[in-house]
């Protein structure tokens, strides 16, 4: 997979169904980065390796939502006390404020 420019563009959602074509340019990025260090192309291999990163930050996100989808077909939710109602925090600005002042 590639980065564009455009975002929210669905082609550069995240796919688990893709996740052959990662590993295949993964597999290809590694073979770029071996021979531009054997010709000591410094910038070329730093190139590649944000690449192989990009893939592997792809992969991991793949991973993430087939957990999501897994989670969500056992019905996994958080379950909240009845006793303890949620609470919200109160943010202090006023208090910070006058400490500063």
């Amino acid at each position: 997979m590639f980065k564009f420019a455009c975002i929210g563009c669905p082609m550069n959602a995240v796919d688990p169904a893709k996740r052959v074509e990662i590993q295949h340019r993964i597999d290809w990025l590694a073979a770029q980065v071996a021979e531009a260090r054997a010709f000591g192309q410094v910038v070329e291999v730093a190139r590649f390796e944000q690449q192989l990163r990009d893939c592997h930050t792809q992969l991991h996100e793949m991973d993430l939502i087939e957990q999501y989808r897994k989670d969500e077909q056992r019905g996994t939710f958080i379950a909240r006390h009845a006793h303890r109602p949620l609470r919200r925090r109160r943010f202090a600005w006023s208090q910070r404020t006058r400490r500063a002042g």
